[in-house]
């Protein structure tokens, strides 16, 4: 099984998941990790990935453009199925022991 994770931290992401029962079983070759640098598909000089607060409020927001252009590198334009995407958020459905179950199951 292959993980690919688009993160801002890509190091940070790779160090945890080396570290106890994910890295025995990833050196085992039960599953696999690649990691992929949003900041490296960013348009601007700053390599900026922040984007403004749509209707005011507080908080950060990441630019779409940076995060689509990352998946899209990862995704295979031939290929006849596309990579199941979890993209994390806070609107999105809470991690539950269940939810783990179902997407193990894909």
């Amino acid at each position: 099984m292959k993980f690919t994770v688009l993160t801002l931290f890509p190091e940070q992401v790779r160090s945890f998941l080396e570290t106890s029962i994910t890295g025995r079983a990833m050196n085992k070759g039960i599953f696999s990790l690649d990691t992929v640098q949003i900041r490296d598909f960013c348009v601007n000089a700053y390599r900026k990935v922040d984007d403004t607060m749509f209707g005011g409020g507080t908080g950060m927001l990441m630019m779409c453009e940076p995060v689509f252009e990352a998946w899209k590198s990862i995704v295979d334009p031939d290929a006849s199925k596309r990579p199941h995407t979890v993209y994390l958020t806070p609107k999105g459905v809470v991690f539950s022991q269940a939810k783990a179950i179902e997407l193990s199951e894909i």
